[in-house]
């Protein structure tokens, strides 16, 4: 699925036991975003919350979009601290709603690491006996979720999951696909940053010999890194199979983990 997956299925793939493989349909940098998103979190969810600061003003009922809550921090962004929330419901039932944020919101005395899993914020919930909490990215201070009870309660209705697949420190396994061209050498260094488990090299008619190139370079300078190796996988023609099937060994034998056709 590597021309669709972003974050939220990249999450629910590997939440249900398997892999989702990022697409390249976008900027180096962008593609490390969605990378960060499933390896930062450990829910087999991602929230979709609102965020403003306290220093502006909800107008209407619009504001909160498909959430029931607005989260707000120092200046509007995930990246600053969480200072407190709005629940839609408690908004609509506001004698004055003229007034700023900050005025009116309830404050967090609480948040946990991202790194908890489903079972831990359950247990957390109930024992401080609050009905939600943000998880915060205990690398960079980032506002990851915002886990409800409702989203508890909804994530208990739904069919046994199976087991997730995920790595020794309980990380969603995550893959992304590369092309072949020189830019995706910058690509592939995004990725490695971010702890990539799989790189697919997606390649087709006479980028072949590129390909190998670029799975050779890639795989020499990347095996040693102290985190995971990423796996290098190809993608190419059937045809390309017999007409240059050379290549294609030396493809196999001596730097890619696997080959599809």
């Amino acid at each position: 699925m590597d021309t669709v997956t972003e974050s939220a299925m990249a999450v629910a793939m590997a939440s249900l036991g398997g892999i989702g493989i990022l697409h390249s349909n976008n900027s180096p940098s962008d593609q490390f975003s969605l990378l960060y998103s499933p390896k930062s979190r450990r829910i087999p969810f991602i929230s979709d919350f609102e965020i403003t600061s306290s220093s502006n003003f909800i107008d209407s009922e619009s504001d909160f979009n498909s959430s029931s809550v607005i989260l707000v921090t120092e200046n509007g962004s995930r990246k600053y601290r969480v200072l407190g929330y709005v629940l839609k419901f408690d908004w609509a039932n506001l004698k004055n709603r003229d007034g700023r944020v900050g005025d009116y919101m309830s404050k967090f005395e609480f948040s946990v690491p991202s790194s908890y899993d489903m079972e831990q914020i359950v247990g957390f919930l109930s024992g401080k006996g609050v009905q939600l909490v943000p998880t915060v990215s205990e690398s960079d201070g980032k506002v990851v979720d915002l886990v409800t009870m409702e989203d508890v309660e909804r994530i208990w209705r739904l069919p046994k999951m199976g087991l997730p697949f995920v790595g020794p420190e309980g990380e969603f396994l995550v893959g992304a696909a590369i092309g072949t061209r020189e830019s995706d050498k910058e690509r592939l260094e995004y990725l490695v940053k971010g702890e990539v488990d799989a790189v697919v090299l997606d390649s087709s008619d006479m980028e072949i010999l590129f390909n190998g190139d670029m799975a050779y370079g890639g795989s020499s300078k990347y095996k040693k890194i102290p985190c995971k190796r990423p796996y290098y996988f190809s993608e190419n023609h059937v045809s390309k199979f017999w007409s240059e099937r050379g290549a294609f060994k030396w493809i196999i034998d001596g730097v890619c983990n696997c080959k599809k056709f």
